[in-house]
């Protein structure tokens, strides 16, 4: 149903002991909420890129915030 919906980034919960199952698939671990929960995306590098693209928004300073 994804591939219909051109839908290409694929985010899923599951429980811990279902990791392997759902690794097995082409998902990574993202975060985990100790036994009760496991986040799970279809790439290896997608937060750790967008994390470096929100690098480049960075200001300098000790007190910054937006609404």
């Amino acid at each position: 149903m994804a591939y219909e919906l051109n839908r290409s980034e694929l985010f899923l919960f599951t429980k811990p002991q279902n990791r392997l199952l759902f690794s097995g698939a082409g998902f990574w671990p993202i975060a985990q909420a100790g036994q009760l929960a496991v986040l799970m995306e279809n790439s290896s590098e997608r937060l750790a890129r967008f994390c470096r693209q929100l690098a480049l928004y960075r200001q300098p300073g000790k007190t910054i915030g937006a609404i």
